[in-house]
């Protein structure tokens, strides 16, 4: 429980319109101004230099906007998390809040599902190989199992800078 509460907390909100953004250490100030003070470096966003979670079942790396400043600014809104579970393990069941996921996985076999929305849902199933990706709409619970025999990694981006983590049963 206390790798969800961390993971929810290493989130970082940024508000963003039309005229300003504002990021740490950057202030108030346009989309231009902030990428004039962008090393050409800060445009590269590797989530294993961001913050890290482990768990005995997971690890979990968090490209956010604190880290790397490209991902505001840029009316992108976005969130980047890179996540290994082990062979055999499920990843926290849970739902975003505030945004989408788009899964994509990278190494081993996954099982992904999603409960839909209604008066009468359906448990969404398939099974993931690296290459293939998946949606999680906003809101709705979800999990992945790595169903392999070798740990599983994952990249999955969110259309949101806080997509915020609400663990649940499934």
């Amino acid at each position: 429980m206390k790798s969800i509460i961390a993971l929810t907390a290493l989130t970082l909100a940024v508000f963003v319109n039309q005229a300003a953004a504002s990021i740490p250490s950057f202030g108030l100030q346009s989309a231009a101004g902030i990428r004039s003070g962008l090393q050409d470096s800060d445009f590269r966003i590797n989530p294993s230099k961001g913050q890290i979670i482990n768990t005995p079942g997971f690890t979990v790396q968090i490209a956010n906007v604190a880290d790397f400043p490209a991902l505001g600014g840029q009316d992108v809104q976005s969130q980047i998390v890179r996540v290994l579970v082990r062979a055999g393990q499920p990843f926290i069941p849970h739902y975003h809040p505030r945004g989408t996921e788009t899964l994509n996985a990278l190494a081993g076999v996954f099982r992904v599902s999603f409960l839909s929305e209604g008066l009468s849902p359906r448990n969404v199933t398939n099974i993931l190989h690296p290459g293939d990706s998946t949606v999680f709409p906003q809101g709705l619970p979800h999990e992945t199992v790595c169903i392999s025999k070798m740990d599983c990694l994952f990249l999955s981006v969110f259309n949101s800078a806080d997509p915020g983590l609400v663990p649940v049963t499934l």
